[in-house]
């Protein structure tokens, strides 16, 4: 949650062997009745998608302990090979990005009122991992860290593309696109209101092109980043304080160690600020 899985999901979908789903986070295989209707799974892509790649995203598959038995449920369903990419962000920033979305969107709560445990759950990457490979292999496990998908796209996409089996020199348009990005949630309450209600997302989706979408939305974005005082919407503080972000860092270290050595993930290319010196990967600190 809150890693990029819109935009690459949305830039992979123009791939000719890929065939997205009908609708991102269906979160299909949360509930216990899903290993007794795959049918019902397949029927979220359209009749084209014969022959071709099926790409699904939700990410409530990677939010243990609060959804459970996720890799359990797609063993159990039958429907044949699986790849699964797993996207990673610098943990402060997810918590911070997780938090603004919460507070404009209408679920969350303000950085004043604490560090709630699911905002902690699912930065633990190697933990989140881990509930994975102990049902598939770790080869069917790729993992993309957002920074280097925003630096080097078109590598990114290669990589992902191989690790699927599809042609990995498909040129992506505009691999740099961004999609659902965290500012467009400070913007106007009525703007929030239309754009978190389900049936106007529905018609929405059904009547505007994507790109145009993307494009308001940037708009609505830039328009409430520049906005000042009286004219910028708050609901509550969505940053951490330095000393907030310390405690995180402190408590999640020993995590973000292992996402490191056992899940091959370069945090001092990425993460410069994280110390991974084991002598303070204890997790003796809490948030």
């Amino acid at each position: 949650m809150k890693c990029g899985t819109t935009s690459l999901f949305e830039i992979l979908k123009q791939h000719p062997e890929l065939c997205g789903i009908a609708e991102k986070d269906q979160d299909f295989f949360t509930s216990d009745a899903a290993e007794d209707h795959p049918g019902a799974y397949l029927e979220q892509w359209p009749e084209a998608s014969t022959g071709r790649v099926l790409l699904d995203a939700s990410v409530s598959y990677t939010k243990a302990p609060l959804v459970a038995g996720v890799p359990e449920r797609i063993l159990g369903s039958g429907l044949g090979e699986w790849r699964f990419i797993y996207m990673v962000r610098e943990p402060v920033s997810r918590i911070e990005s997780q938090i603004r979305h919460g507070l404009y969107a209408g679920w969350g709560k303000s950085a004043d009122d604490g560090l709630t445990d699911d905002l902690i759950h699912f930065s633990r990457y190697a933990y989140q991992l881990d509930v994975w490979t102990g049902v598939f292999s770790r080869e069917d496990i790729h993992v993309v860290v957002l920074d280097e998908f925003e630096a080097h796209p078109a590598a990114v996409l290669r990589n992902v593309c191989e690790f699927v089996g599809v042609d990995p020199q498909f040129e992506f348009d505009s691999p740099r696109t961004r999609y659902n990005e965290g500012a467009f949630f400070e913007s106007s309450k009525l703007v929030r209101a239309a754009a978190t209600n389900p049936g106007v997302r529905r018609v929405v989706k059904a009547l505007i092109p994507r790109g145009i979408v993307t494009r308001v939305r940037r708009m609505l974005a830039q328009r409430a980043a520049s906005a000042t005082g009286a004219d910028r919407p708050s609901l509550g503080r969505w940053k951490l304080t330095p000393e907030e972000a310390e405690r995180v860092r402190d408590h999640l270290r020993p995590d973000i160690l292992r996402l490191h050595q056992h899940y091959g993930v370069e945090i001092d290319r990425w993460w410069a600020e994280w110390d991974l010196n084991p002598d303070r990967s204890d997790g003796s600190s809490t948030t």
